[in-house]
């Protein structure tokens, strides 16, 4: 099967010739701290380039993606940096949001440090305040830059992009924002309203322009902490997902892609009402977050909704032995890819100084252990 194939055979609940494999998006990226290791070992040369700026990913070589069959590439709504900020000691920006990012000079993030919306509870005030342009967006041949050159040997194109309740967090405040949900509601909802009539109008554009061409949207919005839900279950179904369906019902009139939803930590309690939003896929299975066993996953609702990522980047890629990870890789295709429903990426980016040893023996495996 060509790549394409292989992962729209997935997603619709079909076992293809084999797992797909998916690396290189903004949620199933690598380090460039530990990418320019793995370069160094496998002798690729071509030089160094950052992907995305805040997280300090790697833009993947093609070299690298067809070494180990990967399955997907990406059209991002952003062009990656001409240089590498990372050669600053540090770094800050404000971003189209208005949201100050930071980089200390022994990090390889950047934080947010200011939020425009901090200490502004007005509602009147939103209407006062600098929005983004939705309008201003990549041209068609800068969006289809980094995707033209792979058009031929048929991958499945994926994007990625901003919900409404994570963006709207970003500006506010996360500590903020959460309180508005209980004493501001109003307010809440007024800043989640702003911010999904900036998305919807862009991305409406952005399908227009490359919408034929992709696979599967992907929506982030993390639900989630290691241990317990960020919010209730309940705030999700009343408030936030009426909304956020709307990006869904958006993507299906604009194109023929699955939708995802990428949601990090505890994120089992709202699954069913995920589904019923219309997401199709969910991402990334922190298998080592509180209720997100993915044999109990499996079981309850693989029949629903395709899984992806779910290879540890917490435990086993950092800190496990090159056996650990072949292991750890084997024990999640045996449980996740009986009847389709999985693409295998890890489980959110790989991080700085995961040993490269580690991470060429997980893309090893699973090419070679995830044939069905």
């Amino acid at each position: 099967m060509t790549g394409r194939e292989r992962v729209l055979n997935s997603m619709n609940h079909n076992e293809p010739d084999r797992v797909p494999i998916d690396l290189g998006g903004w949620q199933s990226g690598i380090s460039f701290k530990t990418y320019e290791q793995v370069k160094e070992i496998l002798g690729i040369e071509k030089p160094l380039r950052i992907e995305e700026i805040c997280q300090g990913l790697g833009q993947v070589d093609e070299e690298f993606l067809e070494r180990y069959d990967i399955d997907t590439r990406y059209i991002f709504p952003q062009a990656p940096p001409q240089d590498n900020p990372y050669e600053k000691k540090e770094d800050e920006f404000i971003d189209e949001w208005g949201i100050t990012w930071t980089r200390p000079e022994t990090s390889v993030y950047y934080d947010m440090r200011k939020f425009p919306l901090h200490g502004i509870d007005d509602r009147d005030a939103l209407e006062s305040h600098t929005w983004p342009d939705p309008k201003h967006i990549l041209s068609e041949k800068e969006l289809l830059a980094n995707w033209d050159n792979h058009a031929h040997k048929k991958k499945a194109i994926f994007t990625s992009l901003a919900g409404c309740f994570e963006q709207a967090t970003y500006i506010r405040g996360m500590e903020e924002f959460y309180m508005d949900a209980y004493i501001n509601p109003q307010y809440f909802s007024g800043v989640m309203d702003k911010v999904l009539e900036i998305q919807l109008e862009r991305y409406t554009h952005f399908f227009n322009a490359v919408g034929e061409y992709l696979d599967l949207v992907e929506f982030w919005g993390d639900l989630g902490t290691q241990l317990a839900p960020l919010i209730s279950p309940e705030l999700y179904r009343t408030v936030i997902k009426p909304r956020e369906a709307q990006l869904v019902d958006l993507v299906k009139k604009k194109t023929k892609a699955k939708v995802a939803l990428h949601t990090c930590g505890a994120s089992s309690a709202f699954i069913p009402d995920i589904i019923d939003a219309g997401y199709e896929v969910l991402n990334p299975i922190q298998t080592t977050a509180a209720g997100m066993d993915p044999q109990t996953l499996k079981k309850e609702f693989g029949k629903e909704i395709t899984f992806w990522g779910a290879i540890d980047t917490q435990q086993v890629l950092p800190f496990g032995s090159v056996q650990d990870v072949k292991d750890h890789v084997k024990r999640i295709i045996d449980t996740l890819a009986p009847g389709g429903g999985f693409i295998l990426a890890p489980a959110h980016n790989i991080q700085a100084y995961t040993p490269p040893e580690n991470v060429i023996a997980l893309f090893e495996t699973a090419v070679e252990y995830g044939k069905y």
